[in-house]
């Protein structure tokens, strides 16, 4: 016998997905592109492909198992996370299991594709979270092999940003990973501590490419809508306050007070290392572009 087996490479996280039906899969496909691959495997396979084909995909430095579920939840415990009609999850994963091994979390969803998304996107911060990284409510783009995140709420002008102003590839613009690279003294020496990564999560009516990309980061850019394009300096303690309210946090549901402000010191913590260590600035800039020739940074 044989399984269809589906899986989601997201920055350095890579996610095995079981449970989905073939109308899933397919409809997840042909949503997210480049970021699904699928395999048919044997149920017998002893192979290091078959049991742990992720490990081979890029550079993940996190596996996940994802069970997926339709129909309402089968556990007595609390969910680890839930949005109320549609998504409960639950993690499985034993503590004491070897770092190497994949996560397992399962997920009791309606079955619609929006279900299954924001299963993945509250796995996704979970594991940046695990190595301190990010999730943001931001869009960003590469210029010059240099990455610009754009963070902001709803409105703000990230999408007519990313469109309009001339980047070389545009990571996204509604979703981005942020990670820590460590290890790459080639990216210490010019000063990038940090890089973007591209994710399939985009606003309504996308009308640029899904591209797996990624690119140190130069600048946060806070942006303000003009009829010039400039960039302000702006105070660091500005740019933290504003970064911390486009982080994404999906808070699992427990009652432990002391817990959940550990979440929210180290998550304050790593924004202060972040603006620390990278340029930032007010980012004015026009409805049309392309303006990105005439900044400097």
């Amino acid at each position: 016998m044989t399984r269809e087996c589906l899986w989601v490479s997201l920055g350095r996280s890579a996610f095995e997905l079981r449970g989905l039906s073939a109308e899933q899969r397919n409809e997840l496909s042909r949503s997210w592109g480049p970021f699904i691959r699928s395999k048919s495997l044997s149920e017998e396979a002893t192979s290091e492909e078959a049991t742990h084909p992720i490990a081979r995909w890029g550079r993940a430095l996190e596996e996940w198992i994802i069970e997926f579920r339709v129909g309402r939840a089968r556990s007595h415990r609390p969910p680890d996370y839930y949005r109320e009609h549609d998504l409960y999850l639950y993690d499985l994963s034993d503590q004491r299991s070897s770092a190497e091994e994949p996560r397992h979390i399962e997920s009791w969803i309606d079955g619609s594709l929006g279900a299954i998304e924001a299963t993945i996107q509250v796995a996704l911060q979970w594991s940046l979270q695990s190595r301190g990284g990010l999730l943001v409510h931001a869009s960003a783009g590469v210029y010059q092999g240099r990455g610009v995140l754009i963070p902001g709420p709803s409105g703000a002008g990230k999408s007519t940003a990313a469109r309009e102003a001339g980047f070389d590839v545009v990571l996204s613009d509604e979703m981005v990973i942020v990670e820590e690279e460590r290890g790459h003294e080639r990216d210490h020496e010019r000063g990038h501590r940090y890089a973007l990564y591209s994710t399939p999560f985009w606003s309504e009516g996308r009308s640029l490419p899904l591209v797996i990309s990624s690119a140190p980061l130069s600048l946060i850019a806070i942006p303000h809508k003009s009829e010039q394009a400039r960039l302000i300096s702006c105070t660091e303690s500005v740019a933290v306050s504003y970064l911390l309210r486009a982080i994404t946090v999906y808070s699992d549901q427990t009652h432990d007070m002391e817990l959940k402000a550990q979440v929210l010191t180290e998550l304050f913590e790593l924004t202060c290392r972040l603006c620390a260590a990278v340029s930032y600035a007010t980012l004015a800039f026009p409805k049309r572009g392309p303006w990105l020739s005439q900044l400097e940074w």
